[in-house]
């Protein structure tokens, strides 16, 4: 099928990099396989946990309990921060 578009040169010069590839047809044929794989996948994702993670930590009252991985993550990442710092004073 041909079929005209008008695309940011600057994307598309970065991608061939990325990629090796010389023919625009080609890049074009990788992105759109890659693009639909990822939504398949992210749809995939969703059909499978079925609820959103606000919803399951409603759910299970994860904050309640003191078990919110976002608030953990962001404890262990300051605390592995401040000793790295430490290291390379």
């Amino acid at each position: 099928m041909v079929t005209s578009l008008n695309v940011d040169t600057a994307l598309l010069q970065e991608a061939l990099e990325l990629t090796g590839e010389t023919a625009l047809e080609t890049l074009v044929d990788i992105a759109l396989r890659e693009y639909i794989q990822h939504r398949k996948q992210m749809k995939n994702s969703e059909l499978s946990f079925g609820e959103s993670l606000s919803a399951f930590r409603k759910k299970y009252q994860l904050d309640e309990l003191g078990l919110n991985p976002d608030r953990n993550l962001g404890r262990a990442a300051r605390s592995l921060l401040n000793s790295q710092s430490m290291n390379y004073c």
